[in-house]
């Protein structure tokens, strides 16, 4: 089986961000005197859509469904400057997905965030030229867990399901391409 493409998820793969969305969605929530505490999140909430995020609350703690919208807004406020100040490109990265595609492969991100937040931090991480596609929440109907954005992936790159998507089988496969000190 020889591999055509490389499907990346973004945060906590390509970038560290996953603690910068979690400060972010409590800032906004602490202004209407609601918060996640940090193993919720991580046992609950980490990974999915603000939308969902803002939904399990009302369900559970009854967060009005009213604010919503500004507090999404807000999150998205708050994660925009955590990014701007926060987010460097990571030369690890810009060297493994310079080596994937100078090695043929094709990529793309599928990521949970909106839109707007994947352009930025692949942007703000210097690895859009390297991506052929860039996926969000907003393109697919159902978000992750769901496997649509995966799938819509492929179908976009024109390729089966011979996917990598773990960050460690991608660090494995561009060791396989260059010499292990490099890497170290």
């Amino acid at each position: 089986m020889s591999i055509e493409a490389v499907i990346f998820d973004m945060d906590g793969v390509l970038i560290d961000a996953k603690e910068w969305h979690y400060v972010a969605l409590n800032r906004a929530l602490e202004l209407f005197g609601y918060t996640i505490d940090h193993a919720a999140h991580i046992a609950r909430f980490d990974g999915l859509p603000t939308k969902t995020k803002l939904e399990m609350l009302s369900q559970e703690v009854a967060l009005p469904r009213s604010l919503h919208r500004f507090i999404n807004r807000m999150k998205q406020h708050y994660t925009n400057e955590l990014i701007a100040t926060r987010l460097c490109p990571t030369p690890e990265h810009v060297y493994a997905t310079w080596r994937l595609r100078m090695e043929g492969l094709r990529l793309a991100v599928a990521s949970n965030s909106i839109r707007a937040t994947v352009d930025f931090m692949i942007r703000k991480a210097e690895l859009t030229k390297y991506f052929e596609y860039l996926l969000s929440n907003e393109d697919v109907a159902s978000p992750k867990p769901s496997p649509q954005i995966y799938q819509r992936a492929m179908e976009l790159l024109g390729v089966e399901q011979k996917i990598l998507s773990s960050w460690k089988t991608v660090l494995l496969a561009c060791k396989l391409l260059m010499p292990l000190e490099r890497m170290s």
